[in-house]
């Protein structure tokens, strides 16, 4: 097995997890980690109960409370759009203007992808899962 290989399978497991699991219990074991053991993060609340802080302490320390839920919804909707993305990105590697690039002798792999990858982006930010994206 390639490391390019292991790469893709452990990313497309990744994201299944990321969007297959309950997402309140990505959360909880977010807040289990980043909380509880780690020490890093507030575990609950808008700020800290009797901190009575003001001006930009106040404002570090509500977006401190802020992380762990956003970063959490975050994952699940990256989870999405990467697994968009790579369908549509494998569905545009097989059409004919990536590979006319990858024949011609000028165009090296990194460019045939980045070419091809304009495609499923747009894609992906419209949300289409199936869609036929035409290169213009």
């Amino acid at each position: 097995m390639s490391a390019a290989s292991t790469t893709a399978s452990s990313s497309v497991c990744g994201t299944l997890a990321l969007e297959g699991g309950p997402l309140f219990w990505v959360a909880l074991m977010a807040i289990l980690l980043f909380s509880v053991t780690m020490d890093w993060l507030p575990s609950f609340g808008y700020e800290t109960v009797g901190a009575n802080y003001t001006g930009l302490t106040h404002v570090l320390d509500v977006a401190a409370h802020l992380v762990l839920p956003a970063t959490t919804i975050g994952l699940f909707f990256m989870a999405t759009y990467a697994r968009m993305t790579r369908a549509s990105m494998l569905a545009v590697m097989a059409s004919e203007f990536v590979r006319t690039a990858r024949a011609s002798t000028s165009a090296s792999e990194a460019r045939s992808a980045s070419c091809a990858l304009r495609n499923p982006s747009k894609a992906a930010a419209l949300g289409k899962r199936d869609s036929k994206v035409r290169r213009r």
